[in-house]
């Protein structure tokens, strides 16, 4: 649907803004045909409302359209969920941060960030995973001293040395 591809491209102009990019996804969720490619595609715009949601700050309401997408899903299960949607949203916007800039990064979505990535580290401090988003971000905002000590933890967690020299 056209209303979905909106939605998608607005939320990579500017994800830190995704207001708009919510209102074309339940536009396209109106629109969408009674069919079972037009379920499907539903199914996938409300996970996508989910993730906007999120980027919003708005975790409660996306705790919300969790439980609307799946009425016998426990509260443990929506946390977890909501867990690993904040840590692929964060991976995906520092990858992008890496790649070309953070003009589309506004303080409210870069401290949000940096939220889901300390929750990340809380919730599985020895992950090596984890450890290397963090040295990736610090990096991204010029930060030396946090960039060395999250990549000396990652290295310590099992993130193999050639992976941390490379990065340097």
């Amino acid at each position: 649907s056209a209303w979905a591809e909106l939605a998608d491209a607005t939320f990579f102009l500017s994800p830190a803004e995704p207001a708009a990019a919510q209102i074309a996804a339940m536009k396209a969720i109106a629109t969408a045909p009674q069919s079972g490619p037009g379920r499907n595609l539903i199914r996938a715009l409300q996970g996508r409302m989910v993730d906007y949601s999120l980027v919003a700050g708005d975790e409660a309401k996306a705790a919300e359209s969790l439980q609307t997408m799946n009425e016998s899903i426990a509260p443990t299960a929506i946390r977890a969920d909501i867990e690993a949607r904040t840590r692929r949203l964060a991976e995906s916007f520092v990858r992008r941060a890496e790649g070309g800039g953070t003009d589309w990064l506004r303080p409210e979505l870069a401290e949000r960030l940096s939220g889901w990535i300390r929750r990340s580290l809380e919730s599985a401090p020895e992950d090596a995973d984890a450890r290397f988003l963090a040295a990736r971000w610090a990096l991204v905002r010029k930060n030396g001293t946090e960039t060395t000590a999250e990549l000396g933890r990652a290295v310590a967690a099992g993130l193999p040395l050639e992976i941390a020299t490379s990065f340097l």
